[in-house]
């Protein structure tokens, strides 16, 4: 009865009273929430946030965000925490009196900090450890690998890596800026 966005993307749609958990902050909970609503689901989001998708304030993305869940009918709880779900109800904590509120429950869909994806790295890894990389000139982890975020970090750790590659001085690169010096 707990879900995850990965399980949501598989096809595991939760059915009944759904309550979506974003302690994640941008786009993912109000898009699982518009897509649960919309398979049939009775949907909750609740998050410990002010807003829907706060981090979409920087992308414009969190007006329409939060307008398309009213419009669709999705019950918004905001600045509440989950204590806890027992599988027919979750207890919501107030993040600014700490107060309770209890609310009915089938399931509950956690978007929350999700999990480094190392299996290459740690595959390459061991074969340098075993000798097997001779072509390899370095190993190094980056993007979701280290620390899962949005695709714009991602981009940026990328971008940054390949800045670095082959410098001596990895970590103290200048940023060169377009515009001639005067």
């Amino acid at each position: 009865q707990v879900y995850t966005p990965d399980d949501i993307m598989a096809g595991r749609i939760p059915k009944g009273r759904a309550l979506v958990f974003d302690d994640d902050g941008y786009y993912m909970a109000a898009v699982l929430s518009e897509l649960l609503q919309n398979s049939g689901a009775e949907v909750t989001y609740v998050t410990p946030d002010n807003l829907v998708a706060p981090f979409g304030v920087q992308t414009t993305e969190q007006n329409p965000s939060q307008r398309r869940l009213i419009e669709l009918g999705v019950d918004l709880v905001l600045a509440h925490n989950l204590d806890c779900f027992d599988g027919k109800q979750a207890i919501l904590r107030c993040t600014y009196s700490g107060r309770c509120q209890n609310r009915p429950a089938d399931s509950v869909v956690m978007v929350t900090a999700r999990s480094p994806n190392e299996t290459l790295y740690r595959q390459l890894a061991e074969r340098v450890s075993e000798g097997n990389a001779a072509s390899l000139k370095s190993l190094r982890r980056i993007g979701d690998c280290e620390a899962p975020a949005i695709i714009a970090s991602a981009v940026y750790a990328g971008h940054k890596y390949a800045r670095e590659f082959d410098n001596t001085d990895a970590g103290t690169y200048t940023v060169k800026r377009d515009r001639p010096e005067a």
